[in-house]
């Protein structure tokens, strides 16, 4: 069924590729020098854009998956980048915040990424590129995008 539709119009397959390719580029440009994965970019740049918080929180707003950011925190925090404690309201939660080393690695990886994105409005124009970034976040905040269940079989 699948050989009838035309491959490259199925949105993920073209929409994953990009994303990979800029997200190696990006790697190679500016997270290995620091020598910052992807995810650990994600949770800095996410957490200093957000302030301190709980990490369910930084994982929500972030789009990102609790257990990732649970981990990457800590490798995180072993870096001195950012600081984990406990809540004192819930002693069962953990916060989270920038430290200022944390800081000063974002503030020299930030201007490579608008520099990236400044070579992806370059190809792409600026009228595709605000359309892109609209049609991404309208994806992010979409409240289902799962397949309704299959109803059960007649029997």
């Amino acid at each position: 069924m699948y050989k009838s539709v035309y491959f490259e119009e199925f949105i993920n397959i073209p929409v994953v590729r990009a994303s990979r390719r800029l997200r190696n580029i990006f790697f190679r440009e500016a997270l290995q020098p620091e020598g910052l994965s992807v995810q650990e970019w994600q949770v800095l740049l996410n957490l200093d854009g957000i302030g301190d918080t709980h990490l369910r929180e930084l994982a929500r707003t972030g789009h990102l998956d609790p257990t990732h950011v649970s981990r990457t925190a800590r490798a995180l925090e072993k870096r001195g980048l950012v600081r984990r404690y406990d809540d004192q309201k819930d002693t069962r939660r953990k916060r989270i915040t920038t430290t200022k080393a944390g800081k000063a690695v974002i503030a020299r990886v930030w201007p490579k990424a608008l520099e990236m994105d400044a070579r992806v409005r370059t190809i792409i124009g600026s009228e595709s590129h605000q359309a892109l970034r609209m049609a991404c976040t309208a994806i992010l905040e979409a409240k289902d995008l799962t397949l309704p269940p299959k109803p059960p079989a007649a029997g």
